[in-house]
């Protein structure tokens, strides 16, 4: 787990058992060694102390019995969690400074006084912890019912991502049996690429939503030819709607033709290229970078943005550099003649 408020989450230890082998949570969990059941939880991520760090286990292993004889340790208070309560706290600074040595509130550098323990299921109907989190509370704040709210919402949110994790590991496993099935088995995995293609329709939806509102203007080619370009491309290019976009070299100055032909012939040889430009008398800076696929046609993606404020600026600061070296020159000459005088 991360978080970026160290305000309400001033401390965050998340450990996982040895039953994410059983899921066969290969994405996400290190594999544990053979015969490791509930009970057995590694040290997975950490905020609020440096990894690796001598004063945190980096293994918790027990049962019902050891943490009898092991009272007030983690050991106990992770196991009595796991037995079924929502959650467990513990508010004693001396049994916080004694788990979790030194602890500190990341933003006001305070003892932490309270934290809170709470076990990780998926939603899928499994009843065992694939995790434990342990968290350490904000300092300034009291520990009530809108807190409360805070605190679910993260163990929902992690139990949620653990069953979509369990879904689509079950989804893999019927792709690759798909070919040995029967009629049925195919339409199933028929439904699977519908599901995924729709998904990429929308993903590309979202893309060209994006490129709509950006201020550059954007465009990608294939093969030579252009085959994306956004409304600020037109916008800034000054090219007409009406005409193929792959006429855009006419658009450009007469004076710089030449020179976006050889930055284009440049992009299309795989390289990362830029000039300045201007589209009639509207200056241009394009970005573009060609790449290879792997049947070898090449991929250009680029952009162009506005720089004529820019070359308007330089243009007059030129004027003024070539005005203050001629008033310099008139008054060396007015010495001069005076002092032939």
């Amino acid at each position: 787990m991360s978080c970026n408020d160290s305000d309400d989450i001033s401390l965050s230890l998340s450990s996982e058992s040895g039953i994410a082998q059983e899921m066969d949570y290969s994405s996400w969990t290190r594999r544990q060694p053979s015969g490791q059941r509930t009970g057995v939880f590694d040290l997975y991520r950490c905020l609020g102390y440096d990894l690796p760090n001598a004063s945190l286990p980096e293994q918790i292993i027990f049962n019902s019995q050891s943490t009898k004889d092991q009272p007030n340790t983690l050991a106990e208070y992770m196991c009595s969690v796991q037995q079924g309560i929502d959650y467990c706290e513990i508010s004693d600074p001396l049994q916080i400074e004694k788990l979790f040595p030194s602890p500190s509130n990341r933003a006001w550098k305070e003892q932490l006084r309270r934290i809170v323990i709470f076990s990780v299921k998926p939603t899928d109907g499994n009843d065992k912890s694939v995790a434990m989190l342990i968290m350490g509370l904000n300092t300034r704040r009291p520990f009530d019912a809108e807190y409360r709210v805070f605190v679910e919402l993260i163990q929902r949110h992690m139990m949620t991502g653990i069953a979509g994790v369990l879904l689509f590991t079950e989804e893999i496993r019927r792709a690759q049996a798909l070919a040995s099935l029967n009629r049925r088995k195919n339409t199933e995995l028929k439904n699977l690429l519908a599901a995924r293609t729709q998904e990429l329709r929308k993903s590309e939806a979202t893309f060209t939503r994006m490129a709509e509102v950006c201020p550059a203007g954007l465009f990608d080619a294939v093969g030579g030819k252009i085959t994306f370009v956004n409304d600020a491309w037109y916008t800034l290019s000054g090219h007409p709607r009406e005409l193929s976009v792959d006429s855009w070299a006419d658009t450009v100055h007469s004076e710089d033709r030449a020179k976006a032909i050889s930055t284009w012939n440049e992009a299309m040889k795989g390289n990362l290229v830029s000039a300045e430009i201007r589209f009639g008398q509207h200056w241009a800076m394009i970005v573009a970078k060609g790449s290879f696929d792997e049947q070898g046609v090449v991929n250009v993606n680029g952009y162009i943005t506005d720089i004529s404020g820019r070359k308007k600026y330089e243009e007059l600061l030129q004027t003024r550099i070539h005005e203050a070296a001629e008033l310099k020159r008139q008054q060396e000459n007015c010495k001069v003649n005076s002092y032939i005088a």
